[in-house]
């Protein structure tokens, strides 16, 4: 029975190695470019960063739009970053989300108040 405890651990721990490999990998081939590596990357980190930006927006929508940004700007600047695992990758992309984010709020704050437009008939003064 300790035994197969014992193997079972072990493979828990090749496992999370294993992991930990496949991460450097991936963010190896995404820097080069390959897409299958950029796609398995979004997979990878979208929960977090949906859920990141959704707690700090109004409605899911708005939420949405800024986590399609942000990993826009993943795919853009992937060839700049200097993480080689999983935890720095994470908060390079977090940090990305969180300028994003605050972005957004600048550009709200900066937009005009609507006008309404007068009615017929009435001329302004």
């Amino acid at each position: 029975m300790f035994l197969g405890r014992q193997s079972s651990l072990k493979m828990s721990s090749n496992h999370a190695a294993h992991q930990l490999v496949a991460i450097e990998l991936l963010l190896d081939h995404a820097k080069h470019g390959q897409s299958e590596a950029l796609s398995t990357l979004y997979h990878h980190f979208l929960p977090g960063v949906f859920g990141s930006i959704a707690s700090r927006t109004a409605d899911q929508s708005t939420a949405e739009d800024l986590t399609s940004e942000v990993f826009l700007k993943m795919v853009e600047g992937i060839h700049q970053v200097k993480a080689t695992n999983e935890a720095g990758f994470a908060a390079w992309l977090l940090q990305i989300a969180r300028i994003t984010v605050a972005d957004s709020y600048r550009k709200r704050q900066k937009q005009p108040l609507l006008v309404s437009k007068p009615r017929s008939g009435k001329t302004m003064p």
